[in-house]
């Protein structure tokens, strides 16, 4: 599930408040009529660069009958048609996206939820079942089911730039994270994927020295590296195309007032 899809909604609501606008300015008096076109004017364009981003500028186009018919209900004398109009454009734009989206959606030749490969499973259980809760991995910021399926946290994956969409502070650290990788992801040059991309291969460039330096500065405890990747850090974990290096050694525990540690 991709929450960032619902912003797409903008789209449909944005119609709505264009179309109340340009039937407030029909009704208004001479003078106020060219500031309320002007402000129905820019939110059009507002949702037109909106809808070029996510490829869908036809719809503005498409929508024009929506206005026209909201504009011709509005103006009625009959009260529930008149309180109906706003809906128009609605349901109109979100009809247009339905189908587009059925058209230009290929069909699905596998399922939705990829199962992932057996020694990627066996590299996140090792994890999760034999590594302090508390322990940070460098990981291919490509591997961005590793955080939810290891149950342990990775120093930044791609997919986890999504956070910001409800957090927005979290995309601070998360384009720093990336930078001390070699990759940022606000240059204008790069955009997805070839951004995730260059993230790869900024991670398949880090030297041992890099990730030791890496692990000092943000407290990282393990490294996951290709099987074949030459090394001369401690090996924790190995199977087929996977390892996990050591970087740091566990912070100590500390003792708590009922004996046990912390």
């Amino acid at each position: 599930m991709q929450f960032a899809r619902s912003s797409d909604l903008w789209t449909p609501v944005a119609a709505v408040f264009v179309t109340v606008a340009i039937v407030k300015a029909m009704g208004d008096a001479p003078e106020r009529t060219r500031i309320q076109l002007l402000g129905a004017m820019g939110l059009t364009a507002t949702l037109l660069l909106w809808s070029v981003r996510f490829f869908m500028a036809w719809l503005v186009v498409f929508s024009v009958p929506a206005y026209v018919a909201t504009a011709w209900m509005a103006r009625t004398r009959r009260p529930t048609v008149v309180r109906a109009a706003p809906l128009v454009p609605l349901l109109w734009s979100l009809g247009l996206f339905g189908t587009w989206w059925f058209i230009a959606t290929p069909p699905q030749k596998t399922a939705p939820f990829q199962q992932r490969a057996q020694v990627e499973v066996e590299a996140m259980q090792w994890a999760r079942r034999h590594t302090a809760v508390d322990s940070t991995f460098l990981v291919d910021p490509s591997w961005g089911e590793f955080r939810m399926l290891s149950r342990r946290n990775s120093f930044v994956t791609w997919k986890e730039g999504a956070a910001i969409i409800w957090y927005q502070p979290f995309a601070l650290p998360w384009v720093q994270r990336l930078r001390a990788l070699g990759v940022d992801p606000l240059d204008p040059r790069l955009s997805y994927p070839a951004s995730l991309a260059a993230a790869s291969r900024a991670f398949a460039r880090i030297d041992d020295s890099r990730a030791l330096e890496l692990a000092r500065t943000f407290g990282l405890r393990y490294w996951f590296v290709p099987a074949n990747k030459q090394s001369a850090l401690p090996v924790a974990f190995e199977n087929a195309i996977l390892k996990a290096l050591v970087l740091s050694e566990p912070r100590p525990r500390m003792p708590t007032a009922s004996g046990g540690t912390r």
